[in-house]
């Protein structure tokens, strides 16, 4: 992979015109891979038919709603938008779904933006690639008026930015900046949680204070030994939050405070906060990494408990009053450990084929429990093999991976969201896709830094591989596009 330059050849104004051409032909290659659809396809999407255009009709009634429409979650960012386009031009496909695809288009310009802090211009654009003619599947998400999700991609970008631009000043001003956005994006889509605390983690092994207890670390044996001991102490309380939180995650409307689970994990956060204190306060600038985060908490709250609060203040009990009834966000819960078998061999065969073929006109809309191995199967241990392969002869030959590096910021999300999906409720249909779909970027990403040796050594035949795939996504958009 050639080494980011960080900014384009040439004079200050040479490469504002090359940023400004590169930029705008992303927004009109990703515009034109899926506008045609947007206003030919008349056939709506569930989501736009009972939340989005709703939605879109309660702010043209003079209605100000804080969430989707029938939803206590997911701000209506995208059908405000729409509902101005309505307001002027009538309402049609085009009003309805113009919103979501510009800020979806805008999401791709901007990941294009982030990854060449780590890759040169053209690899950025070649990781790229599969995200602007995407497959059937992935792409009705930003051809269709589907709530949220288009926007959750770009307030996902936004916090990968934001992250790089806070690990250069960190001021307080800027903590709380990243605050408010963090808590905004949380709002729109609280998935984006995960991305939030990927970069907080990021930002944590780049600061002072993580420096500092890495030169402890190599350089004090005493203190070395305190922390190891620290770090048992932080396994008890883990085995104590894991084995607490088994039953309450199983059992919806288990009754946990009567129960022997609560104090349980209440002693596994106690010991994990202390060890961890214990750990961190002998860093330099701890007191001050300590003031940096309030102000970021701070910022979160500003921007993401006012209408969480005036939702469940005003409108909530008015809109119950008229009949509504309210979807929830959805809770995390676990399925049962004899379960997890077939999770797995679920998201062998159905989601993880669906996010590489597509073939949108053919997904399951039904919960499935249990699948039979197919060509699907394998062609989903083909597709980890293609990431495990690697890592494991880079691994072996002594190249480890930088944890520091800006590409985990976009690399990581992706591989924690499937972590967390595998063993979950939310993993019961083709469907469940979805939740990867503001993170994908992270899995070409982590392609290229992969086999970045290879690419290096063969950059053109290499290119074939993201070229190849776009065109797939061409094809498979065309022929199962639902019509």
């Amino acid at each position: 992979m050639a080494k980011p330059s960080g900014v384009p050849p040439g004079g200050r104004d040479q490469r504002i015109v090359i940023w400004a051409i590169v930029l705008f032909g992303l927004f009109l290659a990703a515009l034109a891979s899926r506008l045609p659809y947007s206003l030919t396809v008349s056939t709506l999407h569930a989501d736009e038919e009972f939340f989005g255009i709703p939605t879109v009709r309660q702010f043209l009634q003079g209605e100000w709603p804080v969430f989707l429409y029938g939803n206590a979650y997911m701000a209506p960012v995208q059908e405000w938008f729409s509902s101005l386009l309505v307001r002027g031009f009538g309402e049609s496909l085009l009003t309805w779904r113009l919103p979501g695809i510009v800020f979806g288009c805008l999401a791709i310009c901007a990941q294009w933006a982030v990854l060449t802090r780590t890759f040169s211009f053209g690899a950025a654009i070649a990781i790229c690639l599969p995200l602007l003619f995407q497959t059937s599947a992935m792409g009705v998400y930003m051809t269709y008026g589907v709530p949220s999700y288009a926007i959750a991609m770009l307030c996902g970008v936004g916090i990968q930015g934001a992250a790089l631009w806070l690990d250069r000043r960190r001021s307080f001003f800027a903590w709380f900046l990243f605050g408010v956005l963090a808590g905004f994006s949380a709002y729109v889509f609280k998935i984006l949680a995960i991305q939030i605390g990927t970069a907080l983690l990021w930002l944590f092994f780049r600061s002072d204070i993580f420096g500092g207890l890495r030169s402890l670390w190599i350089n004090n044996s005493r203190w070395r030994h305190r922390a190891w001991i620290a770090f048992g102490v932080m396994t008890f309380g883990a085995a104590c939050l894991i084995l607490a939180s088994y039953r309450p995650l199983t059992r919806p409307g288990y009754r946990l405070a009567e129960s022997w689970e609560l104090p349980v994990a209440g002693i596994g956060a106690l010991t994990l906060f202390v060890s961890a204190a214990t750990i961190a306060w002998r860093g330099p600038g701890f007191t001050r990494g300590l003031a940096r985060v309030s102000i970021c908490a701070i910022g979160i709250a500003v921007s993401y408990l006012p209408p969480v609060a005036y939702f469940q203040i005003v409108q909530q009990p008015r809109f119950a009053a008229q009949g509504m009834e309210f979807h929830e966000a959805s809770k995390f819960a676990l399925r049962h450990a004899h379960e997890w078998p077939a999770q797995a061999a679920f998201f062998l065969e159905r989601l993880l084929p669906v996010c590489i073929l597509g073939r949108y006109d053919e997904l399951f809309v039904h919960e499935v429990r249990w699948m039979q191995p197919t060509w699907r199967t394998g062609l989903s241990i083909v597709a980890l093999l293609v990431f495990i392969a690697p890592a494991i002869y880079r691994w072996r030959k002594g190249d480890r991976p930088d944890t520091t590096a800006s590409y985990w910021l976009v690399a990581l999300p992706v591989f924690v969201v499937v972590l967390i999906m595998i063993p979950s409720w939310r993993l019961n249909g083709d469907w469940s896709f979805r939740y990867l779909f503001p993170f994908q970027a992270g899995a070409y990403v982590a392609l290229a830094k992969l086999y970045e040796p290879v690419i290096n050594k063969y950059p053109r035949t290499a290119l074939a591989a993201p070229v190849l795939y776009a065109a797939y996504g061409v094809f498979d958009t065309y022929f199962h596009t639902m019509s």
